[in-house]
């Protein structure tokens, strides 16, 4: 069980993506710090969000869509 950054509630595992960066925080176990109902709501009404280019290995800030919102909920 991990709990998330921003809700503050207890969820298994599965429920955070992998964290597949160089430098990663031995606390979180090689996952994301906020759970993927948190990720959900953050790219909602087409906010922007920052998310790693593994190509260039930068952070950008990109606008999602739904299809992309959809994508990024269900993989790993």
């Amino acid at each position: 069980m991990i709990r998330c950054y921003q809700c503050r509630k207890n969820y298994p595992n599965w429920m955070f993506k992998k964290d597949r960066r160089k430098f990663q925080l031995p606390i979180a176990k090689g996952r994301v710090r906020n759970c993927r109902i948190c990720t959900w709501k953050n790219t909602a009404n087409n906010t922007r969000v920052v998310r790693y280019n593994f190509t260039t290995n930068k952070f950008d800030i990109v606008v999602l869509t739904l299809r992309q919102r959809i994508k990024e909920f269900f993989t790993n």
